[in-house]
């Protein structure tokens, strides 16, 4: 008789201690939930960015909407492939997309993101992947025009790095003869139109810009941005060494402390 209110009690705590945990356990999912959506909404808010810029690029150079296209793909690949820094792909195409194409490009794309109706952005990037998907430009595109053949893997790192070669040759065509440098802006643009319009003997767009600017240039100026580009890939390698130390000496720091505390 004595232990039934001493029972009950303690039934009653069982009982109180299991909606709790059913409460938070629920919180928990909410906030879960809650955290899942915003994160596919700032995902999303990003791919609407990237299909701005690549629709402004595409419109102002063509050189450096190839540049951003290949970036892109070099992103995925290394995602993919579970290279150290491409763990989070959103996070590593915003970098080094904002550093390729600069402050000013940068913040115009944003302004136009924030106040042009979506309905235009949707459209105008449907416009863009449906002429895309008729006249294909991107580099890996077997059989249709605009491809420059071979599996994308294989192709996508002499693409990048031709690319490249042009924003030096672009450059320094700018500073020391404007008027080869408008000469060459005009092949560049002619050769990505033909391309599209799948002309004979543009069916790779990198091969005709190659040839055509290598011809159009001269030896001595070729061979110079050559050399610029090689000097720049150096540098650029040994920042990406140094930063890849750095971060595998700080997980190393982490790992342990964790293993100390």
């Amino acid at each position: 008789m004595c232990n039934r209110p001493l029972l009950s009690g303690r039934q009653h705590c069982s009982q109180a201690d299991a909606a709790a945990a059913t409460a938070a356990a629920a919180a928990a999912a909410v906030a879960a939930a809650q955290l899942r959506a915003a994160q596919r909404r700032h995902r999303e808010k990003f791919r609407m960015f990237v299909r701005v810029l690549m629709a402004y690029l595409k419109l102002k150079d063509i050189t450096l909407y190839e540049e951003a296209k290949c970036i892109i793909q070099d992103c995925k690949d290394r995602n993919r492939r579970r290279e150290p820094g491409y763990e989070c792909v959103t996070t590593i195409i915003r970098e080094r997309l904002q550093e390729l194409v600069g402050e000013t490009i940068w913040n115009r794309t944003e302004y136009y993101l924030q106040h042009f109706p979506l309905h235009r952005i949707q459209h105008l990037h449907l416009q863009q992947e449906q002429q895309e998907a008729i006249h294909p430009t991107g580099a890996g595109g077997g059989g249709g025009g605009g491809g420059d053949g071979g599996p994308p893997d294989q192709d996508q790192p002499q693409k990048l790095k031709f690319i490249m070669f042009m924003r030096v040759l672009m450059k320094y065509l700018g500073t020391k003869d404007p008027t080869l440098y408008q000469q060459a802006k005009h092949v560049i643009q002619d050769c990505a139109d033909r391309n599209r319009r799948n002309e004979e003997g543009y069916e790779s767009v990198t091969t005709a810009m190659r040839e055509r600017l290598q011809e159009l240039v001269g030896k001595t100026y070729w061979e110079r941005t050559e050399i610029y580009l090689e000097h720049f890939l150096e540098q650029k390698r040994q920042i990406e060494q140094r930063q890849q130390q750095e971060q595998q000496e700080q997980q190393q720091r982490q790992e342990e402390n964790v293993v100390g505390g």
